[in-house]
């Protein structure tokens, strides 16, 4: 069985182009310190405010959301203070989340930009443990970066001028085409002296001594292929180098989806078949896949269960039941790529189409806090330091409220306690109604007041007007 994506919505996220930087003047920079009291970590503006830009974005909302969104600064206390730096996100010693938290920011090397030298990170790691993993630095040293120039506090620091590049991506969320276009040239010059891979291989993972789940019986899914000449090949053994030759190779690659399959967007349109161990798959793998023009499916066995005691150094061991059946569905599908015809289905709906901002009865604007995501009405246009324009998107799906920012960060309807890139409404005339029959109402009283949704009809007066963007 394919598997699915775990989006809540149906919208395909790919944004052409590059996203945009961010320059934020006398940035405070607080770490991420395990050994300090102190229960939030993060950039913050002059003002005090979490720069949205410097944040990580999760499924639906900032991963700094538990904490406070501000933070107290005053221009009188004595941080210690550096001239300026770019921000590239948080490293946690996980080779996906490395490329989605950290490689994702990094898209400006190669556009001969005049930015710093110095790459300012969070991580409760310290330099020397990061560094120490061999996989890292052979990853920043493809990329370009001398791991000198990478800069981290265990106190807060000041930084004059600190530049802050839009990701190219976030977790189960959108994927930059310019951030995939950056990969690939990054994996065109890794693959240079490597010799081709001109036979089908499979990625193992039965010599792991840790993870986050392990197949039972992945010894017959080896055999199987074995017998089908197919070459098991353990990622962790190879360089960076070697593996991203695995997916620029002749054959459709075949593994457990995982990490190792991230490795995938520093090819060009590469193929492969990949087994999960449920119907649900995280959305980041569909998404990156999109926006690379991949041509990559997953499998899962309808029939599997978990098995006690896991095997050690997993939290938990799944046994496919018919190994079998379930391999002859992807070998069937790895033969179809084979001879290049494309079998993904995995599709969205993209949030193209004609695009308005909103403007209520008392020509105050629709907009959106960029802090926490809210919906309020404000008299100014355009974007300022707290909030930027409310747009809808109407297109042969229907319409949609976005923020119309460089990244589309979740925003929020009253009594709607999921954020959302999109939300869904209806237009019925002069009035804006979510899908469940709410109308948006604007009281109006003053600017940046909240606006609400009400199951009361609106007045006759209580009217919105569409402005095109362009």
């Amino acid at each position: 069985m394919k598997c699915k994506s775990n989006s809540k919505d149906n919208q395909d996220y790919t944004i052409e182009g590059l996203p945009d930087i961010r320059v934020v003047p006398n940035a405070l920079y607080l770490p991420k310190n395990p050994h300090r009291d102190q229960g939030y970590f993060g950039i913050f503006d002059r003002y005090g405010r979490l720069v949205n830009e410097c944040s990580m974005f999760w499924h639906k909302d900032n991963i700094l959301s538990s904490h406070p969104r501000e933070t107290k600064i005053s221009q009188l206390w004595d941080y210690h203070e550096i001239d300026s730096a770019v921000y590239c996100g948080y490293i946690g010693l996980h080779y996906g989340h490395v490329l989605l938290d950290f490689v994702s920011r990094l898209w400006f090397i190669k556009q001969n930009l005049l930015l710093p030298k110095k790459y300012l990170i969070h991580s409760h790691y310290t330099k020397e443990e990061i560094l120490s993993k061999s996989w890292f630095c052979e990853l920043i040293a493809l990329i370009g970066i001398d791991p000198n120039d990478i800069i981290l506090f265990d106190i807060p620091i000041k930084i004059k001028t600190l530049y802050a590049p839009n990701p190219g991506c976030e977790a189960d969320s959108y994927v930059y085409t310019g951030f995939t276009d950056f990969c690939n040239q990054v994996g065109d010059d890794a693959i240079q002296g490597i010799d081709k891979i001109d036979y089908p291989v499979y990625l193992s993972r039965r010599k792991l001594s840790y993870g986050s789940l392990c197949l039972d019986n992945e010894d017959y899914i080896v055999d199987y292929l074995i017998q089908r000449g197919v070459k098991e090949i353990f990622p962790e053994r190879l360089s960076i180098r070697e593996q991203i030759s695995i997916f620029s190779g002749k054959y459709p690659v075949l593994g457990i989806s995982g990490s190792a399959f991230h490795t995938s967007v520093f090819s060009r349109k590469p193929k492969a078949v990949g087994i999960h161990f449920g119907p649900a798959l995280t959305e980041t793998f569909f998404a990156i896949d999109r926006a690379n023009h991949a041509d990559i499916d997953y499998f899962y066995a309808k029939h599997m269960h978990s098995v006690e005691p896991s095997r050690p150094g997993f939290p938990r061991t799944i046994k496919i039941e018919n190994p079998e059946k379930f391999m002859s569905e992807v070998f069937e599908c790895w033969e179809i790529k084979v001879k290049n015809i494309p079998v993904s289905s995995e599709k969205k709906s993209s949030l193209q189409g004609d695009e308005f901002f909103i403007q209520d009865h008392a020509a105050k604007w629709i907009k959106i806090m960029k802090h926490n995501g809210e919906i309020v009405s404000d008299s100014s246009f355009g974007e300022d330091r707290i909030s930027c324009m409310a747009k809808i998107i109407q297109n042969e799906n229907g319409a949609f409220i976005m923020a119309d920012h460089s990244i589309g960060f979740p925003i929020f309807a009253a009594d709607k306690a999921d954020g959302q890139r999109s939300i869904a409404v209806k237009i019925d005339g002069a009035h804006i109604m979510l899908d469940d029959g709410r109308y948006l109402r604007s009281p109006a009283i003053g600017d940046y007041t909240p606006v609400d949704f009400t199951g009361n009809s609106p007045s006759s007066w209580e009217k919105f007007t569409l402005h095109p963007t362009k």
